[in-house]
């Protein structure tokens, strides 16, 4: 785990150790020590490096996941243009790594609920109750994608 800065530290010194510019950030797939992986292969904080987010995902004002839309096929996108651009050119957010993660807890997930049958929307609402984070350090990995699609079907109970 890495301590990312959502404010660069470069542009906003005074912000370097205020709790609300920091971020538990994952290791972006960094490069082992004595090795460098192209900028290509990077995401989440060691991708984004000096550049400013227009959103800060641990300010529940800036309702992140409002704007985040994930799709069954692991891609994640967002209506606004500016922040979509954030999410695929500043963060890489839609690195085959993550796609493809993204797409097996939800395809794990989906399966263990096809032993179910039905689901009761009661039910429905406990799951994402369940999957939902609403402890930071709590949350599952990629529990966004399986809430997504709770509430969607959801919807449609």
């Amino acid at each position: 785990m890495r301590v990312e800065h959502w404010r660069c530290q470069s542009e906003n010194q005074e912000l370097q150790l205020v709790y609300s510019n920091l971020l538990g950030a994952c290791l972006g797939n960094e490069a082992k020590p004595n090795e460098r992986k192209p900028f290509k292969e990077l995401y989440c904080d060691a991708r984004k490096g000096e550049s400013n987010l227009s959103l800060n995902p641990a300010n529940p004002e800036h309702q992140v996941e409002a704007w985040v839309r994930y799709h069954s096929n692991g891609r994640i996108e967002s209506p606004d243009a500016k922040f979509n651009c954030e999410l695929n050119q500043v963060l890489n957010l839609n690195h085959r790594f993550l796609v493809t993660s993204r797409k097996m807890v939800l395809a794990g997930f989906t399966t263990g609920l096809k032993k179910r049958g039905a689901l009761r929307k009661d039910t429905i609402q406990r799951l994402i109750g369940d999957w939902d984070c609403t402890n930071i350090s709590q949350c599952r990995p990629y529990c966004g994608v399986v809430v997504a699609w709770l509430r969607k079907r959801l919807a449609r109970a």
